[in-house]
């Protein structure tokens, strides 16, 4: 049966690529925030400092599916909030009743700490 599922990912703005491209990843909290998700599957940094953001609501199965919608459709399956990349390791989903994973480099890993992404 499929729910609806809340992504949240941490977005780089232009201003912020431009201050990495220029002094390096350790720049800013967010950028270091988005390296820990992204490459180690580590969302604590982002989390710690609300660098997610809610970027789309994902109708599906489950996270599997979740998965399968947001790398390759179909796109009516996807309620896009602002601009977002497809799902990848770092990444956030929830569920209705707030329960929380992250994308791991395989599979899902749940978040046990309370919601505030």
């Amino acid at each position: 049966m499929s729910k609806m599922w809340k992504l949240h990912q941490i977005r780089l703005e232009d201003k912020l690529v431009e201050l990495i491209n220029k002094e390096g990843w350790k720049c800013h909290v967010k950028a270091l925030a988005w390296t820990e998700a992204q490459l180690k599957g580590d969302p604590t940094i982002g989390l710690t400092h609300d660098c997610y953001e809610h970027v789309a609501n994902v109708i599906a199965d489950d996270l599997e599916h979740v998965f399968e919608v947001g790398n390759i459709g179909p796109e009516d399956r996807l309620e896009r909030i602002r601009d977002m990349h497809s799902i990848s390791v770092g990444d956030i989903i929830e569920n209705a009743k707030g329960d929380r994973w992250v994308c791991a480099k395989m599979g899902w890993e749940k978040i046990n700490e309370p919601a505030t992404a």
